[in-house]
């Protein structure tokens, strides 16, 4: 019984020698380090992730090549008391195609896979055509002896757009998109009035009118755009457009320095474009914050 007694005494002081040894090795500034060291990790910076990359400004250029096509009627008008002319064959159709260039602005947003969007875009080509026809005025043969030819000329010389683009991201550094909205040509066409001469070989100018329209329409289209390095893009582009007709009331002189302003064209003008650009995006690398796991 002693012996147990002694034993567990020993036993006792052994534990409390083994405790008093470890706490003083904890010393104030150890506790101190550890203090500092618990709140440097409630003041940890948050964990920051990259923003999505698609989204912001952009400018950038393009290059490509349209077709257009002008169709509507022709009319004679009435002026300085003379008859009305009916045209036979009033329907006149012109066919163009040219090299076009230009800019473009616009906005992304994107949201996952999904990048939301605007641009609006300018271009300057010079797709034009010409055609001469004889209009068979009413009353006179139909042999086309003595009678006039009409010379019309039409170019689109200005092209632009402003449009809603949605597009996906088959990989994070490549856009597949759709693209539609409205569309804008402007339109210089002249007119030649030309009349058979015997005494010459070939038929003389009597009239000749010019005319500057604008013509309203839409546009619908797709793409596709890749993210080659840091806020730089190329794309592939093509766009349908379809434009309202217009009215081309052409004014100019007659061969004997009188005003002249007879006839009009009121053609629609649709046509294709294929073209390729360059963008860059201001973005930046922007971050957005994480919370702490």
């Amino acid at each position: 019984m002693f012996r147990k007694c002694v034993s567990t005494a020993v036993s006792a002081v052994a534990f409390s020698t083994v405790a008093g040894v470890l706490a003083a090795t904890v010393s104030p500034a150890s506790a101190a380090d550890l203090s500092r060291y618990e709140g440097s990790l409630k003041d940890t910076e948050p964990v920051y992730a990259p923003a999505p990359i698609w989204t912001g400004f952009y400018v950038g250029a393009h290059l490509g090549y349209t077709w257009a096509d002008w169709d509507g009627p022709f009319a004679y008008d009435d002026v300085d008391n003379f008859p009305d002319i009916t045209f036979d064959n009033s329907s006149q159709s012109l066919s163009g195609d040219d090299w076009l260039g230009g800019l473009q602005f616009g906005a992304n947003h994107q949201i996952g896979r999904w990048v939301l969007g605007a641009e609006v875009d300018v271009s300057w080509t010079g797709a034009d055509d010409s055609t001469s026809f004889v209009p068979y005025p009413t009353g006179l043969d139909s042999d086309n002896t003595g009678e006039p030819i009409w010379d019309v000329r039409a170019e689109m010389e200005m092209f632009g757009t402003a449009r809603a683009r949605v597009g996906y991201l088959t990989r994070d550094d490549l856009l597949l998109y759709l693209t539609g909205g409205l569309a804008w040509a402007e339109v210089e066409s002249d007119i030649s009035v030309l009349f058979p001469d015997p005494t010459f070989e070939t038929p003389f100018e009597n009239a000749r009118g010019s005319v500057d329209e604008t013509h309203l329409g839409y546009t619908i289209g797709g793409g596709l755009e890749w993210m080659v390095a840091d806020n730089w893009t190329l794309k592939g582009e093509y766009l349908y457009f379809d434009l309202e007709d217009e009215d081309y009331a052409y004014v100019g002189r007659t061969a004997a320095g009188n005003r002249y302003g007879t006839d009009r064209y009121g053609p629609d003008l649709d046509g294709h474009i294929l073209r390729v650009g360059v963008n860059y995006l201001f973005r930046g690398r922007e971050e957005r914050m994480e919370p702490l796991k």
